[in-house]
């Protein structure tokens, strides 16, 4: 692999280790047969095709049952109790590439357009994973794999799955994770995804594959939690770089290592034979039978937290994001909430200031109370303060239709009334994919809202619309993680 066809991702690409630490068979060939049959998310029909030979190909294997269902594949190999379940989704944010070839060295598989003379991406996210999966069913006595469609556009078929195909998983895992380095995802979409009462099990399996405990931002398994799944689930880095670009690459030891340590977890697991139980509560199930009350302690910019939407009557619980349940409000936390209520586009007289704004608030040094994380309602409210004093010609709905909206993985982002996209939301409903809890509100102008789940930002005001662009441009070639954008 020569420079030329990673010039932007050498310094961290030259710094690999390649040594392989299993022994897992993967198949190649299957592997290039997948992503030969190109699947890009917002071409339906290649989709459909993509999908039907799935289909075909899985129900030759011996013992495997195949069932189709509204583009989602769910496949059972073997009767059991419990079933150590795999995840991959099989569409690719990648162009369609009509003289596509794929190549292997000893270290690298990588893509070459014949049609173009230049280097395309393979769709290696996720048809590594789908690859993993296949393999699982042949290899394992007992499997289920779930194959859904639309992930790179928002976690279609996730979001419209069958939940009780997973009712006797084991545990669910996906490989759908670059590379640079060895991470278990065990916290993405905005929850908790893996039990730690279950990390001693699998701590060895980490250190000989050299893994380490890290969020992401958003995948099917994440979904599959935030939809009830009672299991821990995962997702692990599998050899893939620079994905959703044509610099697209996949590590040939990192890869094996990737099926190696997953093919091993799942054995292990699946002769204890006891899932790996992570009770989460539905809206209709809460723990309590007061209101529903939401609150996460995840940082936003500049040092504020994400409080809002409270109803402050019968506070008694809050939903905690990292720990992934429900916990009781303290009296002192009660204390503080009494009479909280946010007054939507409604300035407070310090609106009338006579600041002079800067040319994006993203840069602007915060005042020093806002950086006091020892009282969240504070600090939120300090932040919702300057934001009003920054830009307060945004309460006016005719000037609120400057606001303009960005996004990872929609190119074409969905045309709304300002009025339908404010009030989704403000229920908390990403306007473009439609999660729920995936949004991260920082003002009550709802200015530079994000949704990790499908990386959008919302509401982006003249000034920064350029900048924001320009990141999102970055995100797509994946040159910075979406999450430097929420953090800015």
């Amino acid at each position: 692999m020569t420079k030329s066809y990673v010039s932007s991702y050498a310094s961290r690409l030259e710094s690999i280790d390649h040594t392989i630490k299993g022994d897992f068979p993967v198949d190649f060939d299957l592997l290039f047969d997948i992503m030969y049959q190109q699947s890009p998310t917002y071409q339906p029909e290649m989709e459909r095709l993509k999908k039907d030979w799935l289909v075909e190909l899985i129900s030759n294997i011996e013992g495997v049952t195949v069932v189709e269902k509204g583009g989602n594949i769910y496949c059972t190999k073997g009767e059991a109790e419990f079933y150590p379940t795999v995840v991959a989704h099989y569409d690719t944010a990648q162009e369609y590439h009509v003289g596509m070839r794929i190549f292997k060295t000893d270290k690298w598989i990588f893509g070459f357009d014949d049609a173009t003379g230049e280097q395309c991406g393979l769709g290696l996210d996720d048809s590594v994973g789908v690859c993993f999966a296949i393999q699982m069913l042949k290899m394992m006595p007992v499997c289920k794999v779930f194959l859904p469609y639309g992930e790179e556009r928002g976690i279609v078929g996730t979001n419209c799955c069958d939940m009780s195909f997973f009712d006797n998983s084991l545990v669910v895992t996906q490989l759908d994770r670059r590379s640079y380095t060895n991470d278990f995802i065990k916290f993405t979409n905005g929850v908790q995804t893996f039990n730690p009462e279950h990390y001693d099990l699998i701590e060895p399996l980490m250190e000989k594959y050299g893994y380490t405990l890290n969020s992401g931002t958003a995948t099917d398994v994440g979904g599959l939690r935030k939809r009830g799944l009672k299991v821990s689930s995962h997702n692990l880095s599998c050899g893939y770089f620079n994905e959703h670009s044509n610099t697209e690459i996949a590590s040939v030891a990192l890869l094996i290592n990737a099926f190696s340590f997953a093919y091993e977890m799942l054995t292990m697991l699946a002769e204890r034979n006891i899932p790996l139980t992570f009770p989460t509560y539905s809206r209709s199930e809460l723990p309590y039978g007061g209101s529903k009350v939401r609150s996460t302690s995840t940082p936003i910019g500049y040092g504020g937290r994400q409080i809002h939407m409270f109803d402050t009557e019968e506070d008694d619980w809050y939903y905690d994001a990292v720990a992934g349940d429900w916990v009781e409000l303290t009296k002192e936390q009660k204390a503080q909430l009494t009479g909280y209520k946010i007054d939507f586009f409604e300035p407070s007289a310090s609106t009338e200031s006579k600041k002079t704004k800067e040319p994006t608030y993203w840069s602007r040094e915060m005042p020093s109370e806002m950086i006091d994380e020892s009282d969240d309602e504070r600090a939120y409210e300090a932040y919702n303060e300057w934001i009003m004093e920054c830009y307060p010609e945004y309460t006016d709905p005719k000037i609120r239709e400057e606001l303009k909206s960005y996004s990872v993985f929609f190119p074409t982002v969905k045309a709304m009334g300002q009025d339908l996209l404010d009030e989704m939301i403000m229920d908390d409903i990403c306007p473009h994919c439609y999660n729920e809890n995936g949004l991260i509100i920082t003002n009550d102008l709802l200015l530079h809202t994000c949704c990790t789940a499908c990386e959008s930002v919302f509401n982006v005001v003249a000034e920064d619309q350029d900048y924001v662009e320009s990141k999102i441009k970055e995100c797509v070639e994946r040159k910075i993680d979406f999450q430097e954008i929420v953090d800015m």
